[in-house]
């Protein structure tokens, strides 16, 4: 891994002496050890130059370099209620999205929604399809679970009740065991709200 680590930072820096380069990675919260080594590197050895790194993380992630004077870093709240409604509203192109459906998606994404694809409600239902499939296909009943609780919410949420007790039913049946799981007795709750 050393040498993969040392011909990436060669390459950025031969890049950034002929041009200037902007290297970007997102979501630093969830990198893994190596990629944070890699990170501490090229900050460490580029202080000057044409190389401008944008690394987004969230709040609570402390960066495992120290501060220099060559680095900024600018926080970023979360957006207040009001204007993630009015961004989902706007990237969808639909002003009929039920409020549970917005308060859902402003809990799980914690806050953070991703707008560089305009997604809609058809293709998050695809999304949450394929995520069942893929799960299905590997035998991860608790990854089903999860896609088939939130596909069977965003059902609801749109007026499709029997379709999503329909969808999440048979996934929950399977369990016989763990049925205080956080995730089974969510599902759980959720099939009773839709009886």
């Amino acid at each position: 891994m050393e040498l993969t680590q040392e011909l990436l930072l060669k390459w950025l820096k031969g890049l950034s002496q002929l041009q200037p380069t902007l290297f970007i990675v997102e979501d630093l919260h969830w990198s893994d050890a190596s990629t944070q080594g890699l990170l501490t590197q090229m900050v460490d050895s580029f202080s000057s130059g044409q190389l401008m790194s944008l690394l987004t993380f969230r709040p609570e992630f402390e960066t495992p370099w120290a501060s220099s004077p060559h680095q900024t870093q600018i926080a970023l709240n979360r957006l207040p209620k009001r204007q993630m409604t009015k961004m989902i509203h706007e990237r969808t192109g639909r002003k009929d999205i039920p409020e549970a459906l917005i308060n859902q998606l402003i809990e799980r994404t914690d806050g953070i929604l991703r707008v560089s694809q305009p997604d809609t409600l058809e293709s998050a239902e695809e999304q949450f399809m394929k995520a069942i499939e893929v799960a299905q296909s590997q035998e991860a009943r608790s990854w089903e679970l999860r896609a088939a609780t939130s596909l069977a919410k965003l059902l609801q949420s749109t007026g499709r009740t029997d379709e999503a007790r329909s969808k999440l039913q048979p996934v929950y049946d399977w369990f016989t065991e763990g049925l205080d799981t956080e995730d089974l007795v969510e599902a759980r709750e959720f099939l009773s709200k839709l009886s």
